[in-house]
């Protein structure tokens, strides 16, 4: 979880653990009053809950689902979804993602995003700009990346 710069807002991952797997939100706190003002479907198990450096995007990953989503942190609407499975699928069908990414982090400049693709031992590296998959770096087998 993170609080944006911009709006000042707390923005949450959530999902059901130990229920069934289905397609989960990210919930958007009034911090001041602990209030949740908003909830943004995104993909299932959502992780990684973070903020651009300027505040006005957030950024997760779908960690059974395979994708990352961009909302815009001011109107509350999921902006991109990029997939970051080879395996294509409809994004409402129970898939369970080959890369099971846990983890997103924007680069200081905001330009590219590091997913942890614990699935796939594989850091990627995403062009913001471009939205897609620039490089990705093996990182080997048993590591928690």
């Amino acid at each position: 979880m993170q609080i944006s710069k911009t709006t000042g807002l707390l923005y949450v991952v959530n999902f059901n653990l130990h229920g069934l797997m289905k397609t989960s939100t990210v919930s958007v706190v009034d911090p001041e009053y602990m209030v949740e003002i908003s909830k943004i479907k995104t993909g299932i198990m959502p992780h990684g809950s973070r903020m651009s450096p300027d505040g006005n995007l957030h950024y997760s990953v779908a960690m059974m689902s395979g994708e990352l989503f961009e909302i815009d942190a001011v109107d509350l609407s999921v902006k991109r979804i990029l997939s970051l499975d080879t395996n294509k699928h409809h994004r409402n069908a129970m898939h369970h993602s080959k890369v099971k990414p846990t983890w997103v982090t924007p680069s200081p400049s905001g330009k590219e995003l590091y997913i942890a693709g614990n699935g796939s031992n594989k850091i990627f590296i995403v062009d913001v700009q471009e939205w897609k998959v620039k490089q990705t770096i093996e990182t080997g087998r048993d590591h928690i990346t």
